[in-house]
């Protein structure tokens, strides 16, 4: 099955189609359309504010937010270091 078009073909008015919708219609809408408590709107929020003011920060005196090694330890260097160390 290397191509889209050898995959089966279900018809639309099959039973097994409409079951099947029917199921994926349900489950999306218990996953995606329940509500979120008030406290995690609210730190979604303040963590969505903290993050926009640090890219303001950042891109406001060019610098650069890298992460360094797989351990995950970030650094932060100006934009004319990398630029400098790139050419090199």
């Amino acid at each position: 099955m290397s191509n889209v078009t050898d995959l089966p073909k279900i018809p639309l008015t099959s039973p097994l189609y409409k079951s099947y919708s029917n199921q994926l219609r349900s489950y999306l809408s218990q996953s995606y359309m329940t509500l979120i408590p008030l406290i995690d709107q609210i730190r979604a929020l303040r963590e969505l504010k903290m993050i926009q003011s640090i890219r303001k920060k950042l891109k406001k005196l060019k610098l650069i937010l890298r992460e360094t090694d797989k351990s995950g330890v970030l650094h932060i260097g100006s934009a004319a270091d990398y630029e400098r160390k790139a050419i090199d």
